[in-house]
């Protein structure tokens, strides 16, 4: 493809990166300098953005896709961008962030919004397929830079009345009509901050907050979900981060969070974090040096000292003073340790207790337990036995054999049995013929 001027710039085009109803968008290369550039080609260009490019051009945004270049032609109109080809939407898919990294990426939505609202513009379409992640490698390191992209629905915050303009899982509430037979809604900048608040949400959960099946569904959530209870469900997010989603998702549009509240918040967080750790190193270093040199060698001192020197001062010519002092000092040693010796010691390594040279029993000894405290109780014998019976239980009482009797009847049973005997002879086993008992007459 031969390349195309742009205001007396040559662009190289190399592939299609987007097309729909607005236009397309090209991935090309600058001729100049060889950076690659995105090149949106379409055929109108409405109002707003019109005064969006000029309100863009000649400046230079931190966290927001610059405009670098645009040309209005009869036939088309050519604006140039900054190139992203990743998103936060593809990352929210691949894994879930943490909450330090959370917290700058929050930190670069914010500065975004800030540098929009400062234009007295609002986006009305922030979500995470619209923050694209640019890299800045600088040497061996490299840096991250979040970007809010499309403002194709941006426009002046006094003059916004149009309901339903975004996608449906970030509109916030006053951008839903209530009233069928009124068209029109009055909102202003602040409908990007509870879009903000739900693409926080998603940030920490990979799940939208108000999802559903149908438009309708998610619409229903917008208006009736309680957000505060679906936020304190996140047990893993910290207090700070869940109050500051409750503040952001506010239905009253008066009660939600300024974009420099938020901004605010989130450098205390950062503040908090840095304080923390600086005590935690400040802890660290205290409990790794050693201490005074004068105090440990009052400590060394004391450690030598025998017992029974301090006991009899006047024995050993030593002010009782000082000794009295090196006893107490001989008691401490146990700060002293916490104190002197690094907070890392090896597994191995066994701690002893400050103990005068002629003390022969540590201080502190462990009990020894000759018997366990508790122990199973051994039946002997088991608590329930069964009862073996050695007659039937049920017998008849007072019926008498027929073989004593019936000699009569006792024969032709034995003959029947005979004979059903001589019927079964295949069979391994025989069964015993059941005893008939007949009642007396």
């Amino acid at each position: 493809m031969n390349p195309i001027q742009i205001n007396r710039k040559s662009y190289l085009i190399k592939e299609v990166l987007g097309q729909g109803s607005f236009g397309t968008v090209y991935m090309a290369q600058d001729l100049l300098n060889n950076h690659t550039v995105a090149i949106k080609v379409q055929q109108q260009l409405q109002q707003n953005e019109f005064d969006l490019l000029h309100k863009f051009k000649g400046q230079k945004f931190k966290n927001l896709v610059n405009i670098l270049d645009f040309q209005i032609d009869p036939n088309a109109i050519y604006i140039v961008m900054e190139l992203g080809l990743l998103s936060l939407q593809d990352k929210i898919q691949k894994s879930k962030i943490p909450f330090q990294e959370a917290r700058y990426v929050m930190q670069q939505i914010c500065n975004g919004l800030q540098e929009l609202h400062s234009l007295g513009l609002a986006h009305r379409d922030l979500k995470p397929e619209n923050i694209l992640i640019f890299t800045l490698q600088d040497q061996s390191q490299t840096q991250e830079i979040y970007k809010i992209c499309d403002f194709g629905t941006t426009k002046d915050f006094q003059s916004m009345k149009t309901p339903y303009i975004g996608t449906p899982y970030y509109l916030a509430p006053e951008q839903l009509i209530s009233n069928p037979f009124n068209q029109n809604v009055n909102y202003n900048q602040s409908v990007d901050i509870w879009a903000f608040g739900a693409v926080v949400y998603e940030l920490f959960t990979n799940t939208p907050l108000f999802n559903g099946k149908t438009v309708q569904e998610i619409y229903q959530k917008i208006r009736e979900l309680p957000i505060e209870a679906e936020i304190k469900k996140l047990h893993d997010l910290e207090t700070k981060y869940q109050n500051l989603l409750i503040n952001m998702l506010q239905r009253n549009p008066q009660n939600r969070i300024t974009i420099q509240d938020i901004k605010k918040e989130l450098s205390q967080i950062q503040n908090q974090n840095i304080v923390t750790k600086q005590t935690q190193q400040a802890t660290i270093q205290k409990v790794c040096q050693p201490g005074n040199i004068q105090m440990q060698s009052t400590f060394q001192r004391g450690r030598q000292m025998n017992a029974e020197d301090l006991r009899n001062p006047q024995q050993n010519n030593i002010n009782p003073t000082i000794k009295q002092k090196l006893l107490i000092a001989g008691k401490n040693q146990n700060e002293f340790q916490r104190v002197a010796q690094p907070a890392f010691q090896p597994a191995n390594q066994q701690k002893t207790i400050f103990q005068p040279e002629n003390q022969k029993k540590p201080i502190f000894q462990p009990i020894t337990l000759q018997k366990p405290m508790f122990q199973p109780l051994t039946l002997q014998k088991p608590m329930f036995q069964p009862i073996t019976l050695q007659k039937p239980i049920f017998q008849p009482g007072n019926q008498i054999p027929i073989s004593q009797h019936a000699p009569q009847m006792q024969n032709e049973f034995e003959q029947d049995n005979n004979q059903q005997r001589g019927r079964s002879q295949h069979k391994t086993h025989q069964q015993k013929p059941r005893p008939i008992f007949l009642s007396p007459q």
